[in-house]
């Protein structure tokens, strides 16, 4: 049986890929042609995929069960990425709030987008780090028992949530197909 953590590992290789092209495009981009479209598109998937998805996993199934096996919360690794969750909708947030005004070429509205998008994909790729490097190992340490592996594997894919179907995964590995073609390759 697969570690609840493989399947959180397997969405951060997506959500890098989806972090990795939005910063190809909104980082470079002039002002008269600021991929406003483009970025509601990130934005869709950071939100509904990356956050409503992944990061709900964390903080409704992985991090209690952490926290009951002993794993500290409050000052410990749960809570910093639970602080770093919440930092990530904030730039999310000002990207949402900056989109119409960019839309009709706003200089002050596609600059707030710049930076939101910057800090927003170095703070999640360095969240990332932080997970698959320590929370997933110490996870995978003190997480075992088959049966609670089970029971939040099965939480995993609550047909429920329409947050957890594998048709919703498969809608946002198509918007990464998708935006991930557009990126100009590297010479």
């Amino acid at each position: 049986m697969s570690h609840p953590v493989d399947e959180l590992m397997s969405e951060h290789r997506l959500i890098e890929r989806m972090l990795s092209a939005l910063q190809s495009q909104v980082l470079h981009a002039d002002a008269k042609t600021f991929p406003v479209d483009y970025v509601a598109k990130a934005l869709d998937f950071f939100v509904n995929f990356a956050d409503k998805r992944h990061h709900e996993k964390e903080e409704k199934i992985l991090f209690p069960a952490l926290a009951a096996a002993g794993v500290p919360r409050q000052g410990g690794p749960i809570g910093m990425m639970e602080y770093e969750h919440t930092l990530g909708r904030n730039y999310l947030g000002t990207v949402r709030a900056n989109l119409e005004a960019a839309r009709t070429g706003s200089p002050a509205a596609i600059a707030a987008i710049r930076e939101a998008v910057s800090e927003y994909t170095h703070l999640l790729a360095n969240h990332i780090m932080k997970e698959d490097m320590v929370l997933f190992r110490m996870a995978q340490n003190v997480l075992y028992d088959q049966h609670q592996l089970a029971a939040m594997l099965e939480e995993f894919h609550d047909n429920d949530n329409p947050y957890l179907t594998d048709e919703f995964r498969a809608k946002y590995e198509a918007i990464v197909e998708e935006c991930t073609a557009m990126v100009p390759a590297v010479a």
